[in-house]
């Protein structure tokens, strides 16, 4: 039987097969769209409690590419290895604590324009202090609700975005003031 006589009466097969061949492609389409601008954006969890560290690799990775580490040691590793936009730590780790890998990262100048978000059960107004003292972004008390962690993440990724668009008009700005060659222009458009 052909289903589509039913709902449609006399039509084109071949223009009809077109036309959900072509939706379906746009579907396709737009899913892969999707999927690039997640892994656009590369998370480092950092945590030692494996449990956790999965559940949130897996809930997160809906969103980004997720790379993770069970200390602060192997986090540098990942940092070295790896173009991280946001580390996410917790602060009590063997090896190399989240505090110590905060202080690494923020000390060194290729990775100090990353944030770092910390996650910790220590909720004193001195732990917080010692947590941004280190040089954290962020700091989120555990238990927290995922949609907080997703919530601080989207802020920094939009204020990255909104920051780098200001650059991009700023430096056009400033490089047509200047007077260069059309190769030099171009090479900085590429670069910007």
């Amino acid at each position: 039987p052909d289903v589509f006589k039913e709902f449609l009466g006399d039509y084109d097969k071949d223009r009809v097969s077109f036309m959900v061949t072509q939706k379906v492609g746009d579907e396709f389409e737009e899913g892969m769209r999707d999927m690039r601008q997640a892994s656009e954006h590369h998370l480092l969890l950092v945590e030692d409690n494996e449990e956790l560290l999965y559940l949130m690799k897996r809930i997160l990775s809906r969103n980004y590419h997720v790379l993770i580490a069970k200390n602060g040691v192997e986090a540098l590793e990942v940092v070295k290895e790896n173009e991280i936009d946001i580390v996410i730590s917790d602060v009590m780790m063997p090896e190399m604590d989240g505090l110590e890998l905060c202080r690494n990262l923020k000390s060194n100048l290729e990775t100090s324009h990353i944030p770092v978000i910390l996650l910790t059960a220590k909720n004193t107004v001195e732990d917080r202090v010692e947590c941004y003292n280190a040089g954290a972004d962020g700091y989120i008390a555990k238990p927290f609700e995922l949609k907080i962690l997703e919530a601080r993440i989207n802020n920094f990724i939009s204020h990255k975005r909104s920051k780098q668009e200001e650059f991009r008009s700023n430096a056009d700005a400033q490089i047509d003031a200047l007077e260069t060659s059309v190769v030099d222009k171009e090479f900085f458009d590429r670069a910007v």
